[in-house]
């Protein structure tokens, strides 16, 4: 599913594939909510405030049960640094793999910050994970966070500097999908809303918590990528805003990119200006059944059939459950061996399974094949790749002319 140029058509020209809206019914999925734009708003939700969250997410998305989420929880502490006097604060954690990675941690005796987007909702978590885990210690901040606007943004972090002096573990989890076919959307901010809330967003809120992770003894930024940044477009680099072009799905593959591009241009930051207690690194979850696959509208936006034929809940029975997806990003916020620019990801293939730690040092070609590792923008530079040596440096400078921020490091 990582591999189709299809995708990359314009709106128009897919809208003539579609199907009548009876046939997706029949072939399992319905129409008005199982894809594009429509499952923004009208599609299939779960939510950790519910009781058996777990079945819930099953029920709701399809795929299985968690597989790894739970022995993990086990058997991490004997065998990866825990966080017992740490901070840390994960963005996304009202819902979905967010939720998941905010639960272990707050096993693993960080202080878990939350991000609420929903302040209602978001209390109610925070006691389904204190219920759940024992002495669990987790946050819900007053102010809300809302990445669609970047005052939102500055909000939120300026309630956190209030209340905390220092960070210690920053993951950038949330996110949101897109269609082939799902019109353009600009923010507040006058940016195209799927970077924003992927990826802009979180060069503001790293630029706005660095003065607190300064303070951390060792700390982590942790960006959520995905395995649909190997289909993004290298010749789009000038345009992360979509000024010029717009294609949903193909906009969403560019933010994964730039998930990536930020945590190298980042660690170069540190590095030249000689700090060194704080790692950038990025993840990816893999194949997951979260609401972001019903987004995209998988079956249409990535393998091509017909619109509404192949329904999202389908094709996860091929995904593994967002618990399992959260343990990437989990074991990037634990593993004593993360260094600057490691990936880590699920092992069999890059799509399911237990995570890995550095990806980069094992056979990545033979994980991903040939024609992934040329389009890897981890590797921009590298002999082959199709990014060039200085997409990082190029993306980081958009997000400080786009948002008028900028880190400072001392």
């Amino acid at each position: 599913w990582l591999e189709p140029d299809r995708p990359h058509c314009t709106s128009s020209s897919w809208q003539m594939l579609s199907v009548p809206k009876s046939w997706g019914n029949i072939l399992g999925c319905n129409y008005t909510q199982d894809h594009g734009a429509n499952a923004r708003l009208n599609g299939p939700k779960a939510h950790p405030c519910e009781p058996e969250y777990d079945k819930a997410m099953q029920k709701v998305y399809g795929g299985p049960p968690p597989k790894y989420f739970y022995k993990a929880m086990k058997e991490y502490p004997s065998k990866y640094s825990m966080g017992h006097g740490k901070v840390a604060l994960v963005t996304g954690s009202e819902f979905g793999i967010g939720f998941y990675i905010a639960k272990m941690l707050a096993g693993f005796g960080f202080e878990v910050i939350m991000t609420p987007f929903n302040m209602q909702k978001c209390l109610k978590v925070a006691t389904n994970i204190r219920e759940s885990v024992k002495g669990a210690k987790v946050t819900v901040p007053a102010v809300g966070l809302d990445l669609r606007s970047l005052k939102s943004c500055r909000n939120f972090v300026a309630e956190i500097r209030r209340s905390y002096s220092c960070i210690d573990v920053l993951v950038l989890n949330a996110g949101r999908g897109g269609a082939v076919n799902e019109p353009k959307m600009v923010t507040e901010d006058g940016m195209e809303e799927i970077m924003q809330v992927n990826a802009f967003a979180n060069f503001v809120l790293c630029a706005e918590l660095m003065p607190l992770l300064r303070k951390s003894s060792a700390a982590r930024i942790i960006s959520q990528s995905s395995p649909a940044r190997f289909d993004a477009k290298s010749e789009l680099l000038s345009d992360f805003n979509a000024e010029t072009q717009y294609v949903g799905v193909q906009q969403y593959c560019l933010s994964k990119a730039a998930n990536v591009l930020f945590t190298i241009a980042l660690n170069d930051r540190l590095e030249k200006a000689g700090v060194t207690n704080i790692i950038a690194c990025f993840c990816d979850p893999g194949f997951t059944s979260t609401g972001v696959n019903f987004q995209h509208d998988i079956g249409f936006s990535f393998l091509g059939c017909f619109e509404g034929c192949l329904s999202t809940k389908q094709l996860h029975r091929l995904a593994h459950h967002a618990a399992d997806g959260a343990l990437p990003a989990i074991l990037a916020a634990v593993d004593p061996a993360c260094k600057r620019n490691s990936w880590y990801t699920p092992a069999e293939q890059n799509i399911v399974g237990l995570p890995i730690g550095d990806a980069f040092q094992g056979d990545v070609a033979k994980s991903h094949g040939s024609n992934e590792v040329k389009k890897e923008p981890g590797n921009c530079g590298s002999e082959g790749c199709s990014w060039p040596r200085n997409s990082a440096e190029l993306y980081w400078q958009q997000c400080e002319k786009l948002m008028g921020a900028a880190c400072r490091f001392s």
